[in-house]
């Protein structure tokens, strides 16, 4: 922030200015590209907690903007702007949380499912008004991304061996593919909503010393990662479970809608599991760039086990069996 000094303006460390949040704009234009995308809003939620919602979206603009102008140059520019203005709207969500003083679990959990609500809903009245055929739709674009994809990678199939076969076999099913994607389309965009802004929120809150002295967010890294899921989740669960496993002697419809309600709550069973195995690294006493490396991972290519873990949680209260000294650990990851 800036100080004065009778009529002369003295610069201090940790001043807001627009040089700053550009450079928060540059790191997210850059992470919306490739596999850091899912870490994108987190530098623009950070430039709206510290600069306000209109600054931030006056710099937004000015990226995408420059994106699409480097369109002619840069083929990956026009998709870099569209994934910055998704980023955007995850970052805004992000936080409202915690302009909005929500507690962190409870409050990306409303906030997820509203949105993804308002976008199934919304989807459903573009088709309806178009009057589109929407599986002759996704069996079209599929055929057609499947074709370029064959056309991109001819040489490999052209040259055999096991990596060939194997993209040789999937190319040739363009309709099991278009078929997966009507199915599991609504649990896809369920888990990847909730799971974007639990990042996002871990990440926030992970580095809320940069932003707290702007807002009294009432709420730390703790409450997040020590969620419990309410025991009555148990119920929607056997339901899922028993249309899932009986679903050739109920209706074909059976496994695709119990399927679809098993991966909607792992999520929330994913969010305990991760509690708990926090307070594990903790109870053995973990810490520093090993337990960095444990935890992503961990939420990476073990999220499974979480979602177990939080599954048995609601039975077992794994946390009874760790004592630990401090009850902020939470707050160290």
């Amino acid at each position: 922030y800036a100080r004065t000094s009778s009529a002369k303006r003295v610069k201090i460390f940790g001043e807001l200015t627009w040089t700053k949040l550009i450079f928060l704009g540059l790191i997210a234009t850059l992470f919306s590209y490739g596999p850091l995308s899912l870490f994108a809003p987190v530098p623009l939620a950070l430039g709206v907690l510290l600069y306000g919602r209109l600054k931030t979206v006056l710099m937004v603009l000015g990226f995408a903007a420059v994106s699409l102008a480097l369109q002619a140059y840069l083929p990956q520019a026009t998709w870099m702007a569209v994934s910055l203005g998704t980023s955007t709207l995850f970052a805004g969500l992000i936080s409202e949380i915690v302009l909005r003083r929500s507690e962190p679990t409870k409050g990306l959990i409303f906030t997820g499912t509203t949105f993804v609500f308002a976008v199934v809903a919304l989807s459903a009245i573009v088709v309806w008004t178009s009057g589109t055929n929407l599986h002759e739709e996704i069996n079209t674009n599929v055929a057609t991304m499947f074709q370029s994809v064959r056309e991109q990678n001819a040489e490999v199939l052209s040259g055999g061996g096991e990596e060939a076969r194997v993209l040789a076999d999937f190319l040739s099913k363009p309709e099991a593919f278009a078929s997966d994607i009507m199915t599991w389309s609504f649990s896809f965009l369920f888990v990847g909503v909730h799971f974007t802004l639990w990042v996002g929120m871990f990440m926030i809150l992970r580095n809320s010393l940069v932003w707290r002295i702007r807002h009294a967010y009432p709420f730390g890294l703790k409450d997040l990662v020590r969620y419990k899921v309410p025991y009555y989740f148990v119920w929607p669960l056997i339901a899922g479970l028993a249309l899932f496993i009986g679903a050739d002697a109920i209706a074909p419809w059976a496994e695709a809608l119990g399927g679809n309600i098993l991966a909607c709550l792992a999520v929330f069973f994913f969010f305990q599991g991760f509690g708990v195995f926090v307070d594990l690294l903790s109870f053995l006493g973990i810490f520093g760039f090993f337990r960095s490396i444990l935890v992503i991972s961990t939420v990476f290519m073990g999220w499974k086990v979480l979602v177990l873990a939080g599954l048995f949680d609601i039975w077992v209260d794994f946390r009874r069996f760790m004592k630990t000294k401090k009850n902020d650990e939470g707050d160290s990851l």
